[in-house]
């Protein structure tokens, strides 16, 4: 992760704190497609999530391995997230950036068009409902195991 990304994580551990939610962060240089974070909640399960910066372009840079890793768990129906702060106005801070959800399954087509190409799963500033957002995704997935 990036120094961007650290203070995103950072971020996201501090003002989510209040709803459960025991993330792991993932720093593994043995497999380059594992996403940055692991997160469980006792009503949701297990799902992943990859955390991304869109400073200057609207595509996110993800290699092959993070593609495939998002893909692949995803259509076995795990909890597969990339999580986006866009922070692309010029006079925008990290603070003030706009958080965007995407399913896992979406990798390639932001990888490949952008953020704005693709459909998100949530769009806005506040971490509570992104949480909310998270999961309700997080659950739907359970119940359909």
């Amino acid at each position: 992760m990036k120094n961007t990304e650290s203070l995103f994580w950072k971020e996201l551990k501090e003002k989510t704190k209040k709803h459960n939610i025991l993330y792991t962060r993932i720093e593994n240089i043995a497999s380059s497609g594992t996403p940055d974070l692991l997160f469980c909640h006792k009503d949701c399960g297990l799902g992943t999530i990859e955390l991304k910066i869109a400073k200057n372009s609207k595509r996110i840079n993800l290699n092959p391995y993070q593609i495939a890793f998002n893909k692949m768990h995803f259509l076995n129906n795990s909890n597969s997230f990339i999580l986006v702060k866009d922070i692309r106005n010029k006079h925008m801070t990290h603070e003030q950036g706009i958080l965007k959800l995407y399913e896992g399954s979406k990798a390639e087509i932001l990888m490949r068009k952008g953020i704005d190409d693709c459909r998100s799963l949530y769009s806005g500033s506040s971490f509570d409902d992104l949480v909310k957002c998270l999961l309700v995704q997080s659950c739907i997935k359970k119940s359909a195991c």
